[in-house]
């Protein structure tokens, strides 16, 4: 019923109609958190939520990543069809704002297998805390990745968990390092107090 509304909105944003982005953002949230008492719900967040970011315009489709993201575990497996969406509205991201800005530096902690992938962060100790294990993930072989990459190559800038993340075309990445920490050092990320990211 919820996925139903929420092609209204869209086919109704189509046609003209504007003026419904809170009732359009409200309703992707409710769909979200219908399944939030589910097990594992947030794991199989993404591939429930690709449907309908297919069917979506582009505005619309950033206002939806924008509000879902969040509620998006383990993405690695679906990221070749999300690769694929954010790239097709790369041109109406709200990151377009930034593109004569200059290059930044950005981070990302994970198993040495998942390097490539698009969610990264400005802060290199949330790299730590996530190759550590954030939120108690299992991360078999853990690296710290640093990249520059350049403003055009930035699909979108997500703060909204306070990981200033930065959602990165992996094709546009540059002098790309990767450090496998020691096991002291993870020890060390898993023991900083909650929130201590600065």
């Amino acid at each position: 019923m919820q996925t139903m509304l929420i092609y209204k909105y869209a086919e109704l944003y189509k046609q003209g109609y504007t003026d419904i982005d809170t009732d359009f953002e409200t309703s992707i949230i409710e769909y979200c958190e219908w399944f939030e008492p589910l097990p594992d719900s947030r794991k199989k967040q993404l591939p429930r939520l690709l449907p309908i970011y297919r069917k979506l315009p582009g505005e619309l489709f950033w206002r939806a990543f924008g509000c879902t993201w969040a509620w998006c575990y383990d993405t690695w497996p679906h990221r070749r069809p999300l690769l694929s969406l954010l790239n097709r509205h790369h041109r109406c991201s709200p990151a377009r704002k930034h593109d004569d800005e200059e290059p930044i530096t950005i981070y990302r902690g994970c198993s040495s297998r998942r390097v490539r992938a698009v969610s990264w962060t400005t802060n290199r100790r949330i790299a730590e805390e996530f190759a550590a294990g954030h939120l108690d993930f299992k991360v078999p072989n853990p690296v710290i990745a640093t990249a520059q990459i350049e403003r055009k190559d930035v699909f979108d800038y997500d703060n909204g968990q306070d990981e200033d993340e930065v959602i990165a075309n992996p094709a546009g990445l540059r002098c790309l390092e990767v450090k496998r920490p020691s096991p002291r050092e993870l020890e060390s990320y898993k023991k900083r107090p909650p929130g201590l990211t600065g």
